[in-house]
């Protein structure tokens, strides 16, 4: 699983307007001021290895900042998220070039999805029902998010993975306001619901049989593969919850990784050998230029 292999632009990834977009497949009519990322379809690309290499990335795209700037690095330093169209790009004084683009709207609501559901499962590991209250309502035995997060997001009802409501186990099914117990049981009862349906739609099972070259045997074994950038998110999401996984950040590039307790040295604080070298090297020539 930790060896999946995902390409990403060797080069600046592009904002278009949709009214310079000529869709070549399925692209839904939408305001003409519509933001896009594009980059062209024969651009070179970068391979790397999500799961192996950026254990803590799910955490880094729960807490991406909504701005433009935030999801041209993003983009730039992981690929698009897999919700892709193929256009053509208009430009003044040039053919129109074929184009993959997504849409900063669906950027915004796949965000703020795994955002909530992370805080929320935070919060109720933490048993905090103010937090829990903050993100969801249970009525009747039914949970659903509270309706002032969905209308300051008003991208969100489009994204079909989210349960605006959900039949939960707890509670009573009075009018009552159910009680901490309860509101703590539905919020994991919410966010398993939610992470199912991404994993059902983002993440592939599959059965991988290798033959040995050189010799006259072979192996099979039953993978996870994500199916796009969203499927990493959420595999690893869903890893964080089953396995109890830890996470802090790296004391150089700052991004999330996973902290191995169990064979990492107490005071590690980079994310891999990488790190540690280049902030070697930062400190070494620190010294040199005092």
């Amino acid at each position: 699983m930790q060896q999946y292999v995902m390409d990403r632009p060797a080069k600046t990834v592009r904002i278009v307007l949709r009214r310079d977009i000529s869709p070549v497949g399925d692209l839904p009519a939408g305001d003409p001021e519509e933001l896009f990322l594009a980059y062209g379809w024969t651009e070179e690309m970068k391979k790397f290895r999500p799961l192996r290499d950026y254990t803590g990335l799910f955490k880094e795209f729960a807490e991406l900042k909504p701005q433009t700037s935030a999801v041209l690095r993003f983009v730039s330093d992981y690929g698009f998220l897999g919700c892709t169209s193929l256009a053509n790009i208009e430009a003044p004084g040039r053919k129109p070039s074929p184009s993959q683009v997504e849409s900063l709207a669906a950027w915004s609501a796949h965000r703020w999805l795994l955002g909530t559901t992370l805080e929320l499962w935070q919060h109720a590991l933490d048993e905090n029902e103010e937090g829990v209250s903050k993100l969801m309502s249970v009525n009747n035995g039914i949970v659903s998010l509270v309706e002032h997060h969905l209308a300051a997001n008003p991208t969100i009802p489009h994204i079909d993975l989210l349960p605006r409501s959900m039949s939960s186990p707890f509670g009573s099914g009075s009018k009552d306001a159910p009680g901490k117990e309860a509101m703590i049981g539905a919020a994991k009862w919410l966010v398993n619901g939610t992470v199912n349906r991404a994993l059902d739609r983002f993440v592939r099972l599959r059965l991988d049989v290798q033959q040995e070259p050189t010799h006259d045997t072979e192996s099979e074994s039953i993978s996870l593969e994500p199916a796009s950038l969203l499927g990493v998110v959420w595999l690893q999401f869903a890893l964080y919850i089953a396995e109890h996984k830890n996470y802090q950040r790296c004391s150089h590039c700052n991004r999330w990784y996973e902290v191995q307790t169990k064979l990492a040295r107490r005071d590690k604080t980079y994310c891999g050998v990488n790190c540690r070298s280049r902030a070697y090297r930062a400190r070494k020539q620190q010294q040199e230029d005092e």
